[in-house]
């Protein structure tokens, strides 16, 4: 049943009169996440995001109390809400006494957890904290991973990762000068425990006789994958090692990636990604020009035992060292790589794209523009970030086309090798302050965007739908005190069509469906015990299912198909029932609203 084609002639006036003009921003306000200190009152700095289940998670390192701290926040309604006072994870000491930076997070089901560098006993050491409940509730003292004696040389930059039930955590360590080496410990046991003597990975050269740094992780199942950059050549490589046996016996040498001369041009910020026995790496590289670098990758797909004899550059489209490519994000989808990264071949910098098929056997023969919003190399967009799932491509950026830093956010189809000619500004603020740094975060069929944001003064941590459903509003209970709800399943993209979901209403109930086309029909209005959230441009009579009378068995699926036009990037409807209801006081109950905004 189609209760509402939008091809139809009034819908289509209505939701054409919204067209005419390309969505400026998306949805207003978006949310601050650093909450429990006044807004801009002190530096939030090094966000990361992760999602699971439905759920939202974010840590960062948070000044309030002077010296940095680690805190935390979680949405578990897509990134509608998020928790009135963001939770500290340092807490063996008192807040702002000792600086706790470079946060990191792995999510696994309903296990986070959270790992940091602070520098509490004269040097810097790494400690993990965790929760089994979604961040509800932490351990007591977090737990030192590290195991040289604490503050003895500097442990630092830790990234984490889970492949099973087993937890790693790999840094930089400093315990054997004058150079770093990288290290790593794991738990099996949820994070409670760890070994007792942690491993260094980089065996090529002895204990602090080359600098190792910027240590990466990924894992899938017992497989776990670390790349660094390393100097034992002079200039900085791209090195590699990895277990099988959930980090029990490593590669007796390490293996260097980038497959020019060793130490004959600059690699930097490197990426690491992997799925099964399919690892992929990214970098940026100085080799044609010792300013300019280029954009290249290397695979394996024997768990890191062989890699591509040559290196393959992927900013093609503009001859090598010609422009300068750099900080590169990579993204697995299966066997396939997508790869972002700034780019100035057309004079500022613009956000490049190219991806893998056939596990890295070939890429795209010209690398693809993303931030099409503006005319190429007309302003510059930078830091990107990039995220893939069945839904297709989806990349974040810093973009300066205002005057001042905003993020920006594009998407591709599935498959496809071009992004939506007209991308969506994320940040909702017109104060001509700057939105920095954005992070991607699937929450179900929802995309939702973080990033750092100095409106109120220093930066904070805000979030904001890119595009997907989220509930709001309050529902008024019907027959038995039961509270019908409302929701939207399947992804909000132009040419799609998801499902609205009706449950828990009256059985066989007659409803009504009330839809807004715009922010403006948007309103929370109190009646009958819950709230009213759509002024509706239109709405449709419904039959519900289930047993006549009964309580919490009225339910009904909607198909809602949503036109195939670009030109509806950034457009938001509202919708929510009400349920002719005798059994509720007020003879009707109402579920929550649902907004959804179309990427």
């Amino acid at each position: 049943m189609h209760w509402l084609d939008l091809h139809g002639l009034g819908p289509t006036l209505l939701l054409a009169s919204t067209l005419l003009a390309p969505a400026a921003a998306q949805k207003a306000p978006d949310v601050r996440i650093d909450t429990g200190s006044e807004p801009g009152a002190a530096a939030a700095s090094q966000p990361r995001f992760a999602a699971a289940g439905g759920a939202i998670y974010a840590v960062w390192a948070d000044e309030r109390d002077g010296a940095r701290d680690i805190y935390f926040n979680r949405s578990v309604d897509r990134g509608s809400s998020w928790l009135a006072d963001a939770t500290r994870l340092d807490t063996d000491t008192p807040p702002g006494s000792a600086a706790a930076v470079s946060p990191d997070i792995a999510v696994f089901g309903d296990a986070v957890f959270v790992t940091w560098s602070e520098r509490r006993s004269g040097a810097s050491d790494v400690y993990v904290n965790r929760s089994l409940d979604r961040g509800e509730t932490w351990l007591p003292t977090p737990v030192r991973v590290d195991t040289e004696p604490a503050g003895a040389s500097d442990s630092t930059a830790p990234r984490i990762a889970i492949g099973g039930t087993t937890v790693y955590i790999v840094w930089e360590d400093a315990r054997r000068p004058p150079f770093r080496d990288i290290y790593i410990n794991r738990s099996g046991d949820g994070g409670l425990s760890w070994q007792p003597t942690d491993t260094r990975l980089d065996f090529g050269t002895l204990p602090g006789v080359a600098d190792s740094y910027a240590p990466q992780i990924a894992a899938s199942g017992a497989s776990v994958y670390v790349g660094w950059l390393d100097l034992r050549s002079g200039r900085p490589d791209v090195y590699f090692n990895r277990s099988t046996n959930q980090g029990g016996q490593w590669l007796p040498l390490d293996r260097r990636l980038d497959t020019n001369a060793p130490g004959a041009s600059s690699s930097l910020t490197a990426r690491l990604a992997a799925t099964g026995n399919i690892v992929f790496a990214v970098w940026e590289e100085r080799r044609d020009d010792l300013v300019r670098g280029d954009i290249y990758s290397n695979r394996s797909l024997d768990g890191g035992v062989t890699w591509q004899s040559a290196d393959v550059r992927l900013d093609t489209g503009s001859p090598p060292g010609a422009a300068a490519s750099l900080t590169p994000h990579l993204a697995l989808l299966g066997t396939n790589a997508h790869v972002v990264w700034s780019d100035n071949r057309n004079g500022r910098f613009d956000i490049y794209f190219n991806r893998s098929v056939a596990a890295g056997l070939a890429w795209l023969p010209a690398s693809e523009r993303v931030d099409l919003g503006t005319p190429a190399g007309t302003a510059d967009a930078v830091l990107p970030f990039v995220a893939a799932n069945a839904n297709g491509t989806f990349v974040a950026w810093t973009d300066m086309r205002s005057g001042d830093w905003d993020v920006y956010f594009n998407r591709a189809d599935p498959g496809a090798t071009s992004f939506q000619p007209g991308d969506l500004r994320l940040d909702t603020d017109a104060s001509g302050s700057s939105a920095i740094a954005p992070q991607l975060a699937f929450a179900g069929e929802s995309v939702v965007a973080g990033w750092l944001d100095d409106r109120s003064g220093d930066a904070d941590l805000r979030a904001n739908l890119a595009f997907g459903a989220q509930p709001y509003g309050i529902a008024s209970a019907g027959t038995g005190g039961v509270r019908p709800s409302l929701d939207v399943a399947g992804p909000a993209l132009f040419g799609a069509t998801p499902t609205v979901q009706i449950r828990d209403a009256r059985g066989g109930a007659l409803a009504v469906l009330l839809l807004g086309i715009g922010p403006t029909t948007q309103v929370s209005i109190p009646i009958g015990g819950g709230v009213a959230g759509v002024l509706p441009t239109t709405s449709q009579g419904l039959g519900l299912g289930g047993a006549a009378g009964a309580a919490g068995e009225g339910t009904l699926d909607l198909p809602l198909p949503l036109p195939p036009s670009p030109a509806l990037l950034g457009t938001n409807l509202n919708l929510q029932v009400g349920v002719r209801d005798s059994g509720s006081p007020d003879g009707f109950s109402l579920t929550n609203a649902v907004e959804l905004w179309i990427g």
